[in-house]
């Protein structure tokens, strides 16, 4: 598994910022790409990072084992 320097700064920022909008604009990129680089993360890694329920929060550690 290689996660790439542009998915581990997307993760940073969406769970900094709190929406994937904020991220992007940070990041100087569009929203479907943070989402693309966020999605193609969690397929590399097998794992939901983040809640999708209402508001986009970041799982915590002890939910995802």
């Amino acid at each position: 598994m290689n996660i790439t320097l542009d998915q581990a700064c997307a993760l940073d920022a969406v769970a900094r910022l709190g929406t994937i909008q904020k991220a992007a604009k940070s990041l100087h990129k569009g929203h479907s790409a943070v989402m693309y680089l966020i999605k193609s993360l969690e397929e590399q890694t097998q794992i939901n990072l983040f809640d999708r329920s209402g508001d986009l929060k970041l799982i915590s550690a002890s939910q995802l084992f």
